[in-house]
């Protein structure tokens, strides 16, 4: 596709990116203090080492894959 046939994105679809990344945002957030307060240091050294291992690429991000990798060797 050229440059001069690519149509201009709609600022409503703008907008919702925007919203979506704020929720996401949010959502981790929360999560993040949810966790916080449910988990003992101790608990929580754990899972942060576990997430460690699972994130193979060291991206901060566990993907379907990494997950499934670490599924099957947890078995």
């Amino acid at each position: 596709m050229k440059i001069q046939d690519a149509k201009p994105l709609d600022v409503n679809s703008l907008k919702n990116l925007k919203n979506f990344n704020s929720e996401r945002k949010l959502h981790a957030a929360i999560f993040q203090y949810v966790v916080g307060q449910l988990v003992s240091s101790e608990e929580e050294f754990q899972i942060r080492e576990i997430f460690s291992v699972l994130d193979k690429n060291g991206d901060g991000t566990i993907t379907k894959e990494e997950l499934q990798i670490g599924i099957d060797v947890f078995r």
